[in-house]
């Protein structure tokens, strides 16, 4: 018991950490296959890494660090993500914050993670050039 006591107070010291350095957020706040469209694609930016996971019992939870990583006010009424990355170049480790999904075969929680593990990746979403 006080091992995982001590091995999420050191996660939560190393989030804290990676967050005062400049870092990369991002966060999937909608969930829709086609959201971006078939004309955004992924841009691949490293493919050794270490994904971590800081699992939130509720969305709450989520949304209040959510809020803390990018340095804003929390406020129910505006934060709504579903998932954040928090990752730098600097390190080879990815932190993925997100609720679990509460059933094996549940495909929306499943692919929220797949996104995730792409920003990971350093992967951002490449928006077609307008003309």
């Amino acid at each position: 018991m006080l091992n995982k006591l001590f091995t999420g107070l050191f996660v939560t010291a190393v989030i804290l950490l990676t967050m005062s350095i400049s870092k990369q957020v991002n966060a999937l706040d909608d969930f829709d296959l086609m959201y971006y469209g078939p004309d955004v694609t992924v841009d691949i930016g490293r493919t050794d890494f270490i994904v971590k996971f800081e699992f939130y019992d509720d969305t709450e939870s989520l949304n209040r660090a959510w809020a803390t990583a990018v340095g804003e006010d929390y406020d129910p009424e505006e934060v709504g993500v579903r998932a954040f990355a928090t990752s730098t170049p600097m390190s080879d480790v990815c932190f993925v914050h997100i609720v679990p999904a509460k059933f094996w075969d549940d495909r929306e929680a499943m692919t929220i993670l797949g996104h995730e593990v792409y920003h990971c990746a350093l992967a951002d979403h490449v928006m077609p050039e307008t003309e």
